[in-house]
């Protein structure tokens, strides 16, 4: 249970660090990608030239974000960042566990 709120604690943390991020527009190769999906379905990014790397999540993650937000960039971000929290989360979970086996 402890876990869960922490976990809640570093989304909400996250979110309020990284707020000014969801009234930002699309970037870089996002148009691109995000066109990508659109026109092609869930692994429409991976058919693109320019797209060289082999990441299904993102294409998914990318389709999944334009089906529920379409072409808003508010909810693409959204979903970036609670990725980005959850990974962190992650992160001090392996850390505390690697503390407590290798503590002296």
């Amino acid at each position: 249970m402890k876990k869960i709120i922490l976990l809640l604690v570093y989304i909400i943390l996250g979110i309020i660090a990284y707020s000014k991020a969801l009234g930002l527009f699309f970037l870089s190769d996002d148009f691109l990608l995000v066109y990508s999906v659109k026109a092609h379905g869930p692994f429409g990014a991976l058919s693109n030239s320019s797209w060289f790397f082999f990441r299904p999540v993102i294409s998914l993650s990318l389709f999944f974000d334009y089906k529920l937000w379409g072409l808003n960039p508010a909810g693409f971000h959204l979903t970036n960042i609670v990725f980005h929290c959850v990974n962190s989360f992650l992160i001090f979970i392996v850390a505390l566990l690697l503390l407590e086996k290798y503590s002296f």
